[in-house]
C-alpha cells in the first residue's frame, strides 16, 4: 500500500506567521479527506506532499520533509492549462493522433507507426470517452470551448487514469454538476492507490475512510467519514468547553481567596499598628513580629500569583484549541425595493450552451437559482448579462446596476491589499471595512496583505464583501460563490443572501447550500420554462 509520511513539516508566511506547527504524520489507507478552515494551509500542505514548488515567490518558507512511496498525480484547485491547448493534449494522446493522421495520409515513417503502437482505434475510443463525460467537443478542440466543470472533469479523468500510486486532489468537486460529482465519487472509491482529497464538500467527504483535520496547532487524524468526524470533534469540543469552565471557576476562586487573604492581612497589619502603640514589649520584638507578618503576606501573594499564572496559561492553551466564533458576512442592507423589471430577454439566443432562444424577465427583490449540466450555458448567460458576450440573435436588456462575481475572482486586483480592495468596491469607511473583514477572520495586519497571498476561500470571502457593499443594492450575479468556502463561511453566506433585499441570480451545484437559501425562482437551463418556488423555500 503506498503512503506519504511528513517529518516536522511546517510553513511560515512572509509576515512571519507560522501557518501550522510542525506536522509529523503518515497518510495511508485512503481515501482520506483533508479538512480545515480557509487559510489554514491545506492547499500548501497538499502541494508540499506532491513535491510541488510553493506557489508564491514572496517569502513563503517551509521546513521539514516528505517521504513518498510511489508515483504521484496531483490536481490543483486552479487548473492552469493554456486555453489554446487541445483536449487531446490534456489527455496525453496528441502525439499518437498526429502520427495516426500522418499514416492515414500515406506516411510510411517508422516513428509514426511506433507512436501509434497498433492502437488504431484510439481516436474513436477517446471520442467516446468525451461523450461519456458529457463533453460534446472534438479531440482537436481547444480548452476554451469547455465550461469550468467540463475542464475539471476532464482533468480528473486524466489524473485517475494516470496509473499513479498516489492521487492528490485540491477541492475537486468545485464546478462539477451532480452527474460529474457521482463520477468523482466512483473514481475515488474504486481507485486502487492512495487518494487524498482537500475539500469542504460534505457529500464528498462522507465517502472518505478517514479525515485529517489541519489547524494552526498541527494535524489530527479521525477514523471514519465526515459525519463521524463531526460527531467526534463535537464531543472533543464539548469536553474542552467543560474543562475550560472548570478552570475558569478555579481561577475565579483563587482570585476570591487572594482578595480575602489580602483583606485579612490588612486587618492584621492595622491591629498590629494599634498594639505597638499601646504595647510595653521591646521594640525589637515588635519589629520582628511586623517583619514576620510582612514575609507571610509576601509568600501568600507569590503563591496566589503563581496559581493564577498557571490557571491562565491552561486557559490560554484551551482557547487555542477551541474554534473561533462563526464568521459573519455583513451585507449592505436597505429597504425592500419597489417591484420593477431588471432584466428582459426576448428571443435571446446565447452564443454557447442553451440551444433555445430565451424569453425571460427578472424583477427587483427576486432570488434566482440557475442550475443545469456542465456546459449548458449558465456562466455564459451571466457573462451575456454583463455584456461580455453578445447574443447571437434577439435581445437582452439589463436595467440598472449589476455586479458579477465569476468563478475566478476577476473582480479582485491581485496586487491590492484586502483593505484597499474592499474600500475600492464600496463606500465603506476604513473602520467599517476593517470590521467587515474581521467578521470573516481577516483581522489586524492581515488587512494589509495583498489579494494574491490569500487562499481560494479567503479570496471568495473578500469578493463577496466587495460585491455586497456597492453604493446601491445592485443585481448580484453570483457564479458558484460557495466554491472554496469552508463550512462555517458557507453558513454565513447563506444567512447574508437570505437577508439581502436586492435581487440576485445564483449558480451553484451544492445541494446542501441550495436547500438552505430562501429562493423565489429556479431555472434549470436546458429546459424551456423557469419556475417560481413557494414563498417558504
Amino acid at each position: 500500500m503506498p503512503y506519504l509520511i511528513t517529518h516536522d513539516l511546517s510553513v511560515t508566511l512572509p509576515d512571519g506567521r507560522v501557518l501550522f506547527e510542525p506536522v509529523s504524520i503518515t497518510f495511508e489507507h485512503g481515501p482520506i479527506g483533508l479538512v480545515g478552515d480557509n487559510g489554514t494551509g491545506k492547499s500548501l500542505l497538499l502541494a508540499l506532499l506532491a513535491g510541488q514548488t510553493l506557489p508564491s515567490p514572496q517569502g513563503i518558507h517551509y521546513s521539514g520533509h516528505v517521504q513518498r512511496d510511489g508515483d504521484i498525480a496531483y490536481l490543483s484547485q486552479h487548473i492552469t492549462a493554456p486555453k489554446t491547448q487541445t483536449l487531446a493534449e490534456v489527455l496525453g494522446i496528441a502525439e499518437q493522433l498526429r502520427a495516426l493522421a500522418a499514416i492515414q495520409a500515406g506516411s510510411i515513417d517508422p516513428t509514426h507507426y511506433e507512436r501509434v503502437n497498433d492502437d488504431w482505434d484510439i481516436a474513436e475510443r477517446y471520442q467516446a470517452t468525451l461523450t461519456q463525460l458529457g463533453i460534446n467537443a472534438a479531440l482537436s478542440a481547444p480548452l476554451h470551448v469547455l465550461s469550468g466543470g467540463q475542464l475539471t472533469l476532464l482533468s480528473l479523468y486524466r489524473v485517475f487514469h494516470s496509473q499513479a500510486h498516489i492521487v492528490l486532489l485540491d477541492e475537486p468537486s468545485n464546478h462539477l454538476d451532480r452527474a460529474a460529482r457521482h463520477k468523482l465519487v466512483s473514481w475515488i472509491e474504486n481507485y486502487p492507490g492512495l487518494v487524498i482529497t482537500v475539500s469542504h464538500d460534505q457529500q464528498l467527504l462522507r465517502h472518505m475512510r478517514a479525515i485529517y483535520a489541519l489547524t494552526p496547532q498541527g494535524i489530527a487524524k479521525y477514523t471514519g467519514n465526515y459525519d463521524e468526524f463531526v460527531r467526534t470533534q463535537r464531543q472533543e469540543q464539548e469536553a474542552l468547553i467543560a474543562k475550560r469552565t472548570h478552570l475558569n471557576k478555579q481561577h475565579k476562586q483563587v482570585l476570591r481567596q487572594q482578595q480575602q487573604s489580602a483583606e485579612k492581612a490588612q486587618k492584621r497589619e492595622s491591629k498590629g499598628k494599634r498594639l505597638r502603640k499601646k504595647s510595653s514589649q521591646a521594640k525589637s520584638i515588635l519589629d520582628g513580629q511586623k517583619e514576620s507578618a510582612q514575609d507571610a503576606k509576601s509568600r501568600a501573594k507569590t503563591q496566589f500569583s503563581q496559581q493564577l499564572k498557571r490557571y491562565q496559561k491552561q486557559l490560554d492553551a484551551l482557547d487555542t484549541q477551541l474554534p473561533e466564533n462563526n464568521p459573519t458576512l455583513y451585507m449592505h442592507h436597505s429597504e425592500p425595493m419597489k417591484r420593477r423589471r431588471l432584466i428582459k430577454a426576448t428571443q435571446c439566443q446565447l452564443p454557447f450552451g442553451h440551444p433555445e432562444p430565451l424569453d425571460w424577465s427578472v424583477y427587483a427583490g427576486e432570488h434566482w437559482l440557475l442550475t443545469g449540466q456542465n456546459g449548458v450555458g449558465k456562466s455564459t448567460l451571466l457573462r451575456t448579462l454583463m455584456g461580455h458576450h453578445a447574443p447571437v440573435s434577439g435581445s437582452i436588456d439589463v436595467i440598472g446596476d449589476c455586479v458579477y462575481l465569476d468563478q475566478h475572482f476577476s473582480l479582485l486586483d491581485p496586487k491590492q491589499t484586502l483593505l484597499s480592495c474592499l474600500r475600492h468596491h464600496s463606500d465603506l469607511s476604513e473602520s467599517d471595512a476593517r470590521t467587515c473583514l474581521a467578521s470573516l477572520g481577516l483581522r489586524s495586519d492581515r488587512v494589509y496583505q495583498t489579494i494574491d497571498n490569500l487562499s481560494g476561500g479567503e479570496k471568495m470571502k473578500v469578493a463577496m464583501l466587495a460585491v455586497s457593499h456597492q453604493h446601491a443594492q445592485p443585481l448580484l450575479l453570483l457564479d458558484e460563490p460557495d466554491n472554496h468556502l469552508d463550512i462555517s463561511a458557507k453558513h454565513a453566506l447563506v444567512d447574508a443572501l437570505n437577508h439581502y433585499q436586492g435581487a440576485y441570480i445564483l449558480v451553484s451545484h451544492d445541494d446542501a447550500f441550495i436547500d438552505a437559501l430562501h429562493l423565489t425562482h429556479q431555472w434549470e437551463l436546458g429546459y424551456h420554462a423557469a419556475s417560481s418556488l413557494p414563498s417558504d423555500q
